[in-house]
């Protein structure tokens, strides 16, 4: 049969070239946040409804979930786009903590912070230099920190200053992993602004992250820029009254001091150190004490774990013992980000 009706279009696509630039353009609006293969099916779906109702049309039983062939082809057109790029594993972060590392008062602020408190005044006396094998493995001081150690001694006067021993700059971090029973789902690649992949900061989303609902364990951890490490610290929280029971802990917190519990311990069994495992009730569950459980940990973490270290670590640095009085030389500086509960541990 022969047709003579050129032009004559199939069935139409769920989003037209006009519809996917908009959502290439809103993808670039938020800054740091990436699409996948799921929300990518949400949006072509929203904006065929939208696309349907301004024609005055309506549907019987709903429209059509694109395909998983549509949404990769989708996908693939805007992986094409100058603009954009491929990201494995996004790195699932909230948007005050974008903001916070992208913020130039923020950057002022650390600066700042790190300029009163890494230098101390004076001259380093020969016996308290870094070692050898120390020196050896750190690079030269770079130029922005000679003229940081120029403008503090400035600030104070024209008074000499010197770096705070790199056995003694410490920092604790806190990582939370989720524990939980099921599959993690992966929708595949995932897109983001090539502007964005090359910054510092994480690679940041907003999808739905329900499926990690199970048990939080936050793992507490503090290394010196000497390569020194403190004692491994777990925190187990979000347990029940069943789980933690009034009877055996009043007050919601139980911590297990457990030998063996660290780097090479479950491989070489003459290693002996200790790990910690902290055990946590919920505050819903009837916890009888002023002082809030995470505060409660943040200070036993604080009090017998990271001050003790850092008195054997002036012992095997330096062999200064613990109950002689520290000199200006052995000052320790410690930073540690964290919420309220350990703010006002403090």
């Amino acid at each position: 049969m022969h047709c003579s009706r050129w032009g004559v279009r199939g069935r139409q696509p769920f989003a037209s070239t006009d519809e996917l630039q908009e959502i290439a353009t809103e993808l670039m609006s938020v800054r740091g946040s990436t699409i996948g293969r799921e929300e990518l099916a949400q949006k072509l779906e929203r904006r065929r409804e939208a696309r349907l109702a301004a024609e005055g049309l309506s549907t019987i039983g709903g429209l059509a979930t694109p395909c998983k062939k549509t949404v990769a082809n989708t996908m693939n057109l805007l992986q094409a786009m100058p603009a954009f790029c491929n990201v494995k594993r996004p790195v699932h972060k909230a948007e005050k903590r974008l903001v916070a590392e992208t913020s130039l008062m923020s950057a002022v602020t650390f600066a700042s912070t790190a300029g009163a408190t890494h230098f101390v005044e004076g001259v380093r006396r020969p016996e308290y230099e870094p070692l050898p094998t120390m020196a050896a493995f750190a690079s030269p001081p770079k130029s922005s920190s000679l003229t940081m150690q120029l403008m503090i001694s400035k600030a104070l006067g024209g008074v000499p200053v010197y770096p705070v021993h790199p056995a003694y700059v410490l920092s604790t971090d806190d990582t939370t992993l989720f524990v939980f029973e099921g599959t993690d789902v992966d929708d595949g690649a995932r897109v983001c602004s090539r502007e964005q992949r090359g910054n510092v900061h994480g690679t940041f989303t907003t999808k739905s992250r329900g499926h990690l609902c199970g048990q939080r364990v936050r793992f507490t951890v503090t290394f010196s820029a000497g390569g020194y490490m403190a004692p491994l610290f777990m925190t187990v929280t979000g347990l029940s009254d069943s789980e933690l029971p009034q009877s055996t802990c009043q007050d919601g917190v139980l911590i297990l001091k457990i030998p063996g519990l660290c780097v090479g311990g479950t491989v070489d069994p003459r290693i002996q150190n200790y790990g910690y495992v902290a055990f946590i009730r919920s505050r819903k569950d009837g916890i009888v004490s002023e002082e809030s459980p995470e505060m409660a940990v943040f200070r036993y973490y604080r009090t017998n774990i990271l001050l003790p270290w850092i008195e054997e670590l002036r012992l095997v640095v330096h062999n200064h013992p613990s109950d002689a009085p520290v000199p200006d030389e052995l000052t320790a500086w410690h930073g540690w980000t964290g919420g309220c509960p350990n703010l006002l541990s403090w």
